[in-house]
Parts: structure tokens; C-alpha cells; sequence
């Protein structure tokens, strides 16, 4: 079940997560009282809470905050993700060429990058 508020998704990651109040309050340094006004939506975190809930609940700022990702967004996550299931079917020699040559492409792309922005 999506959860529309900020709350709500702590409490349906936790929930995920098979985590206590309790248990996330403990992880976090933090009280059993703000983790439940936290889901209720009667708190917010501050930014080192949101940083540590990100990586607790194992989840993207994005996500946490409710931001849906752009239709370019979507777009290119799909293809990322059909070109690992593709790579992952290859032997691991084929994939450290594929890899070598992406990594070669970024370098490039980064130097041209840099150049274009001294302009």
C-alpha cells in the first residue's frame, strides 16, 4: 500500500523492513515518542534524521519525500535496468569489457564536460 505522506512511507518502510518503533527509534539514536509522531506526521526530521532514515530504511530521498521520478526518469531507470539484466547474462570477461568501455565513455564525457563549462 503507497502511503501519501512522509509519515506514512517511514512507517510502510519499517513496516517492510519488519522493524519496531521501538527497534527504528533504537537504530536512530532516537526516541520511541518521535519515531511514532514522526508516522503520525505530527514531527519532521531533522536533516541528520533524514539522512540516517534514508540510509536505515534503505530508500531514496526522493522516494521518502514522495517525489515521482520524470517520465525521462522513468525512462532511463528501464533501460538501465534492461541493459544490467542484459550485461548480467554475459560472462564475467565480456562484462569487464563492457564495463572498461563505459567507464572510458564517463571519463570522456566528464573531460568534455569540464571543457565545455571553462567556455
Amino acid at each position: 500500500m503507497k502511503r501519501a505522506t512522509f509519515g506514512g512511507r517511514v512507517q510502510e518502510r519499517r513496516e517492510e523492513l519488519h522493524y519496531t518503533q521501538e527497534a527504528l527509534a533504537e537504530v536512530l539514536g532516537l526516541s520511541y515518542n518521535f519515531i511514532v509522531a514522526l508516522e503520525g506526521d505530527r514531527k519532521k526530521p531533522s536533516i541528520q534524521t533524514f539522512t540516517k532514515l534514508i540510509s536505515v530504511l534503505d530508500v531514496s530521498a526522493d522516494w521518502l519525500l514522495g517525489i515521482e521520478p520524470s517520465e525521462h526518469r522513468k525512462e532511463r531507470e528501464e533501460r538501465f535496468k534492461y541493459i544490467d539484466e542484459k550485461i548480467g547474462d554475459l560472462s564475467i570477461t565480456a562484462q569487464d569489457r563492457i564495463l572498461t568501455v563505459v567507464e572510458t565513455m564517463i571519463n570522456y564525457e566528464t573531460r568534455m564536460d569540464a571543457k565545455r563549462q571553462e567556455k
